[in-house]
């Protein structure tokens, strides 16, 4: 189990705690010790694999917030996951004032546990791939090239031939995947066997199996101990979540937007957007109203994975970042986001293509680091990013981290924090 030690103010302050000043520079946000400038060679997947948007609740809206944390399940996750003992239950008669230095610590708390727990994942799946990839080459050397499929030609679907011939394509297929995989195309695919084939396949699958079973408890464990740093990523996120859904029904305002991302994506079932006619998928008319709106791109991947899959289908939408030539430009922002708009309801599509991102500032500092800016338009609020440092480190590959001010219908600005996380590509 791996904990950071932490240095903040404790959460539940004595009488004499000083509050925090928000609208002061805030150094927490600097980038932290060992983080790198974005190399011009660095390579980042597209989609995003999480982003993190909380509003600070103010003083005032506080005074007869009494939701007590400690009360959530997951709050055992944090205490196991930090290096100091956390309270076990909050002062709800406390003032506004050090219920709100309570729940921005913990909101830095939590950020540090699960940026930490990253640490432990990254490597572990960069791991696993090695090991998959190491695994692969060696079943098809060993394996799967010993047993070709040369497609015939005459079938719609695809079946195997085991010697090359004018009824069959010109190159053969090399399975790729588990042994038992490979066992049941070998039944289903291969035609026209022979007692010796099925023997000399017998041979094969077992040495498959024998080579598959190598790497099998090493991944076993490394799967494990991932599951185990992405259950805390989730339980800690889950502890500040639940608290400020509570402020939003006590105080009557939202305080934390979600985001689809690869670590908690939108999933998009396909039952309302397609439809059968003369035995094809076609779209429903509410597919087809929803691809004039401003959601266009967002519904056009609805379109075609739906029309390709069928109604019964579900699929998840990511959010994405993608930087433009030699990492010095951003070339792509979309970000599906829930912004629990009083009147429009669920995940939408804000992006640079739909115009709903606009005024990106991407510069690159004296010390070398990057900073950028941007801003969000809603038919409620406005969501401006700022100083939103932008860095590279191994052990957490590509991190945006910065401020987030929310402009409501009422002229009042909220500040807040906002956070996206990008993972390297493997080769």
């Amino acid at each position: 189990m791996k904990k950071y030690n932490l240095v903040f103010i404790l959460l539940i302050c004595i009488s004499s705690c000083r509050e925090v000043d928000l609208s002061s520079d805030n150094s927490d946000l600097a980038p932290w010790s060992g983080y790198e400038a974005i190399s011009e060679n660095a390579k980042f997947e597209n989609d995003v694999r999480d982003i993190t948007m909380l509003v600070y609740p103010r003083v005032g809206e506080l005074s007869l917030f009494n939701y007590d944390p400690t009360s959530n399940p997951q709050w055992k996750t944090l205490q196991d996951n930090v290096a100091f003992q956390l309270p076990n239950n909050f002062n709800t008669n406390a003032s506004g004032e050090l219920k709100r230095i309570n729940i921005t610590s913990l909101i830095q708390i939590v950020g540090r546990v699960r940026a930490t727990q990253w640490e432990t994942i990254g490597p572990i799946e960069k791991k696993i791939l090695k090991l998959e990839a190491s695994l692969s080459k060696e079943l098809r050397l060993n394996v799967y090239e010993h047993f070709l499929c040369w497609q015939l030609l005459d079938f719609n679907e695809l079946k195997c031939s085991l010697t090359p011939g004018d009824d069959t394509s010109s190159e053969p297929v090399v399975y790729e995947g588990s042994c038992n995989g490979f066992k049941r195309n070998f039944k289903k695919q291969f035609v026209n066997l022979t007692d010796e084939n099925e023997e000399v396949f017998s041979i094969l699958f077992d040495k498959c199996k024998s080579i598959e079973k190598g790497p099998k408890k090493e991944r076993k464990e490394l799967k494990n101990q991932m599951k185990y740093a992405k259950d805390v990523r989730v339980d800690t996120k889950g502890v500040i979540t639940q608290l400020l859904q509570k402020a939003k029904s006590s105080i009557g305002k939202s305080f934390i937007f979600t985001a689809g991302t690869t670590e908690s994506p939108v999933e998009i079932s396909c039952k309302q957007y397609v439809k059968k006619e003369d035995q094809k998928w076609v779209p429903t008319d509410f597919l087809l109203s929803l691809i004039n709106s401003s959601d266009k791109n967002m519904y056009i991947k609805v379109r075609d994975y739906c029309l390709a899959n069928g109604r019964s289908s579900k699929f998840d939408l990511h959010s994405e970042f993608k930087f433009g030539e030699f990492n010095r430009s951003i070339e792509k922002l979309r970000l599906y986001i829930d912004f629990d708009l009083k009147n429009k309801t669920g995940f939408h599509e804000y992006s640079i293509d739909n115009g709903k991102i606009r005024n990106i500032s991407f510069i690159q500092e004296a010390q070398g680091h990057f900073m950028m800016s941007f801003e969000i338009i809603t038919d409620e609020i406005t969501v401006r990013f700022e100083k939103v440092n932008v860095t590279d480190q191994e052990k957490h590959d590509l991190r945006l981290r910065g401020d987030m001010y929310v402009t409501r219908t009422n002229g009042i600005v909220d500040k807040g924090v906002f956070s996206m996380e990008v993972s390297k590509s493997v080769d």
